[in-house]
């Protein structure tokens, strides 16, 4: 049902769509639109006012998609952003699952967005949260909830080498209190994010990284050891980096009974969480 319906033209409005923080392909002029604001689902030539997110939303016939005076706001399905950080400067503040469609690639995927830690702007890579004495099998999908199971490596999702300009690493466990949160611009430790191949060492991990908010545990800087060259595809999981039988980085449900590790050591005994983020 209408709440009101107000009739008004737009004259010269130039519409910019950004195609993903690229030049853009396209500028559409605008005269005599007629629109409609309506407080009923969404349809066609309709505009709603979100009193939450305080911005204008146009329906494009599937969903509402945000009008910041002529600019369309991009996080769409038809507008995606460029990267989680693209869709942050636009003044975007709320965490959550927004269309991501980075140079490079050919087709946009939805992706969870942390827009709030450390000035805001990361993509979720990895997310898994370990229920004590499960064993199930790591899942390849790009994680959309910070408490997911599942990571994805971008080249699986056609983004181009160069993009990802930082890394943030995050983990807790219920067997103590320390906290792990760090994040690195190390080109070797972000290459792995891209291949899941092994190109760090132990220094990439101990020396190269800058602590964050919270962070408590020994692990990066107690790091003395990586995971070895026949775990070429373990990306973030198994061990990429840790202290030999005292403090473990782990995602591994698979090694023995099961090892999900932070700042420990042989742990399966107890609820964990990993994330990885990135941004560019």
């Amino acid at each position: 049902m209408l709440l009101f319906e107000l009739v008004f033209y737009i004259n010269v409005c130039l519409l910019a769509v950004t195609g993903g923080g690229r030049a853009a392909p396209a500028v559409k002029e605008v005269t005599e639109v007629l629109l409609t604001f309506t407080s009923g689902p969404c349809s066609n030539d309709t505009l709603r006012w979100n009193r939450e997110k305080r911005v204008i939303e146009i329906c494009n016939g599937v969903e509402w998609v945000g009008v910041s005076g002529c600019s369309i706001l991009k996080g769409s399905k038809s507008f995606p952003g460029a990267s989680c950080k693209d869709i942050k400067q636009q003044g975007v503040k709320g965490n959550g699952i927004y269309w991501i469609q980075p140079p490079g690639s050919n087709f946009s995927f939805q992706a969870y967005c942390d827009m709030q830690t450390d000035g805001g702007g990361w993509m979720l890579l990895y997310a898994y949260k370990h229920r004590k004495g499960t064993k199930y099998d790591l899942v390849t999908a790009l994680p959309t909830s910070p408490d997911g199971y599942s990571h994805q490596l971008l080249n699986n999702m056609g983004i181009s080498t160069g993009w990802a300009q930082e890394l943030r690493f995050y983990c807790t466990t219920s067997k103590h209190n320390r906290v792990v949160h760090f994040k690195t611009n190390n080109r070797n430790i972000i290459q792995t994010a891209y291949d899941g191949k092994k190109h760090f060492s132990v220094s990439d991990w101990s020396s190269k990284t800058e602590k964050l908010t919270g962070h408590t545990a020994y692990i990066p800087d107690a790091t003395n050891s990586v995971w070895s060259v026949t775990h070429q595809t373990a990306g973030f999981t198994d061990f990429p980096f840790y202290r030999s039988s005292a403090y473990h980085w782990g995602i591994a449900p698979k090694h023995g009974s099961g090892r999900f590790e932070c700042d420990d050591f042989g742990n399966n005994n107890y609820d964990t969480l990993h994330r990885v983020f990135v941004r560019d």
